[in-house]
């Protein structure tokens, strides 16, 4: 993968994700429970994610899938060790605050910070992303058979 590449998918990850944390923080940080404003945001960031992933799906790009694994699976890691230990949470809050933040509008669903809550939080947006990558990858391969 080319280092402009690079650029432009952790200045994505980096802008996108600082806008939704911006956007849902202060319920986050009061653990107000989620609005409708949060379950926009949440959706939309999600969208947004989905859209960016199908694009390098499209591109058949395998090192941003790498990326979408590992930045996902981090979540999907912190998550899970949160739901078996909230001892271990101020060890994790940095990625607390950059993932949980970001996703806060799931909360409009789950008033309770259940185990399954806390996984589902992480899988979600794992699942989101690998969708959108595949599906780019089998969009560009029918077209690539049309063009045939």
């Amino acid at each position: 993968m080319e280092k402009s590449k690079k650029i432009v998918i952790a200045l994505f990850a980096i802008i996108i994700t600082s806008a939704a944390v911006y956007f849902n923080w202060s319920n986050f940080l009061k653990g107000n429970t989620a609005t409708d404003f949060n379950l926009v945001v949440t959706s939309t960031y999600l969208f947004t994610w989905f859209t960016f992933s199908f694009y390098w799906g499209f591109k058949k790009e395998c090192k941003y899938f790498k990326f979408v694994l590992i930045y996902w699976g981090s979540s999907l890691i912190c998550f899970i060790t949160l739901s078996f230990s909230t001892d271990i949470a101020s060890l994790l809050l940095p990625l607390v605050i950059w993932f949980g933040s970001s996703i806060y509008g799931f909360a409009y669903f789950e008033h309770s910070y259940t185990t399954m809550f806390y996984i589902a939080s992480g899988i979600i947006p794992l699942l989101l992303n690998i969708m959108g990558y595949w599906a780019g990858v089998m969009i560009s391969g029918l077209t690539l058979s049309k063009q045939d």
